[in-house]
């Protein structure tokens, strides 16, 4: 066992109650969430509610004097982490005031330092920062942004994003000054920085140390930074600061032609690193997914990963998508932390490549494939899982049990986004319905904004009945064509 795996296992090994299973949620708080139907599998609804009931039981009251607001705990230590707390809020942003969705994000804002450094793991007792700004492994990827803008989908929370802004700028900046790559445009960040604790990206330079980025531009780090750039530019615009926003576009174009011109590997067909030399390191891991997220990705990139993603001897094992190829040397079928396991945030970030890409029907199979091995564990053990084997139905053999922190990704997020197929936009009251099932489906109490919408398809009638407490649009996409219905509210049925 290499020597940053074993510090893993041994963090995991401590102190945890394998037998503990969170009380079920609570009637009054259920009734509060949305209520997604799905006639066809049960099941996946049984887990969508049992996620809730794991992440209820994770609401934490910070101590007195720790200078923390109340938050959702990522169950992994005392600490509290940047990068999963950002992937929690692609579900609790469904529930922002019930499951302390602002105060998650942020805590880190009330610890940010005044030249904008924000550490990436932060004490819930004390609130101080884990790690020395100077230390290579200081931070995370920049999804604060992201994360604030998927929210702001759903909430339609304006005050929240003008309130939230500079402090997004400040740590962007921080970013500019502190983590560029040797060629002055590309970032680079470390193994246990970038999220992907052991992965072996680095190998080819001897990289055992998961605090050392041995003189790589990280393909992930540069393209999140230009993502983050691309959402500050979108909230820039919505509370009207428009020299910024055309300031922040401009940075988000000129990076991501950088990422597309420098991390694509032509041989490979996949986006990668670049090692010291120059050359494209040729590990593939689910992380080639961050560059298609950015406006602009060729459409010939997107088909390459997909073809990628979908290959039985890379990444669509048995439980898709694996942490690393399965034609790397140190794949490791039963988990290997991110050396093989199947981690939730990043199905989650492949399903979503492949929708904003166009490959729908990729994204309804990562995500219908990831529900039925969660389901599958969830039978054997009774709880959820920090990550998963890709070849077989079991936990990844390094996990934490009755894990919401990110787990809540696939039955929460996934189910009413790929399963459902539900893409909600407060700001201009709209509502995305990709329609592939035939069975009794859609969702009750949806939020949107400060109202709610509930759609659900009837097999036997062959339409769909809403209600809606205010007017909102929507688009329905179905065998290829899209349907249009403005100006919904109260009850009715659209017959199709």
């Amino acid at each position: 066992m290499k020597k940053g795996y074993a510090a893993i296992a041994a963090a995991h090994r401590a102190g945890i109650d394998l037998e503990y299973r969170a009380p079920d949620l609570p009637a009054a708080v259920r009734a509060q969430l949305p209520e997604p139907v799905l006639a066809d599998n049960p099941e996946w609804v049984e887990l969508y509610w049992r996620a809730w009931g794991i992440a209820h039981d994770k609401l934490r009251a910070p101590p007195a004097g720790s200078g923390l607001a109340p938050y959702c705990d990522a169950a992994f230590s005392e600490h509290l982490f940047q990068w999963d707390a950002c992937f929690m809020i692609y579900f609790l942003r469904y529930a922002p005031g019930l499951f302390h969705a602002y105060g998650t994000l942020g805590n880190f804002y009330r610890k940010q330092h005044a030249d904008g450094f924000i550490c990436r793991e932060i004490s819930s007792i004390t609130g101080a920062d884990f790690w020395a700004r100077e230390h290579g492994s200081s931070i995370n990827p920049p999804l604060f942004s992201d994360a604030e803008w998927a929210m702001y989908r759903i909430s339609g929370d304006w005050r929240r994003i003008k309130e939230v802004f500079e402090p997004l700028c400040k740590y962007h900046q921080w970013l500019k000054e502190n983590r560029r790559a040797a060629d002055g445009i590309g970032y680079w960040t470390t193994a246990l920085g970038s999220g992907m604790d052991n992965t072996p990206r680095a190998h080819a330079q001897g990289g055992e140390d998961v605090h050392q980025h041995y003189g790589y531009a990280w393909m992930c780090m540069t393209a999140q930074q230009a993502m983050s750039a691309r959402r500050l530019g979108q909230i820039a615009a919505v509370i009207g600061e428009d020299d910024a926003a055309a300031r922040y576009e401009d940075e988000c174009r000129e990076l991501a032609a950088y990422v597309r011109k420098t991390f694509w590997h032509r041989g490979l067909g996949c986006y990668s690193d670049l090692a010291p030399d120059g050359s494209v390191s040729g590990v593939m891991t689910p992380a080639m997914c961050w560059p298609l997220l950015l406006a602009g990705c060729p459409a010939e990139h997107a088909a390459q990963v997909a073809a990628k993603l979908s290959d039985e001897a890379l990444f669509w094992r048995p439980h898709a998508v694996a942490s690393l190829s399965a034609d790397h040397e140190r794949f490791n079928p039963q988990g290997g932390y991110w050396c093989g396991s199947v981690w939730p945030p990043m199905v989650h970030l492949a399903a979503r490549a492949m929708h904003e890409t166009g490959h729908h029907e990729l994204a309804a199979r990562i995500a219908a494939n990831h529900l039925e091995n969660v389901a599958a564990v969830y039978r054997e053990t009774g709880t959820f899982w920090e990550n998963y084997a890709s070849d077989s139905a079991q936990p990844g053999e390094v996990s934490r049990p009755e894990f919401v922190g990110w787990t809540g990704c696939g039955p929460i997020a996934l189910l009413l986004e790929s399963a459902v197929g539900l893409a909600a936009s407060a700001p201009d009251r709209r509502v995305a319905w990709r329609m592939s099932r035939v069975d009794d489906h859609g969702v009750r109490n949806l939020p949107l904004g400060e109202g709610r919408v509930d759609l659900l398809y009837s097999a036997e009638a062959h339409a769909i009945r809403f209600s809606a407490d205010e007017a909102f649009d929507l688009t329905l996409i179905r065998e290829g064509k899209e349907a249009h219905y403005p100006g919904l509210q109260g009850e009715g049925m659209l017959r199709l």
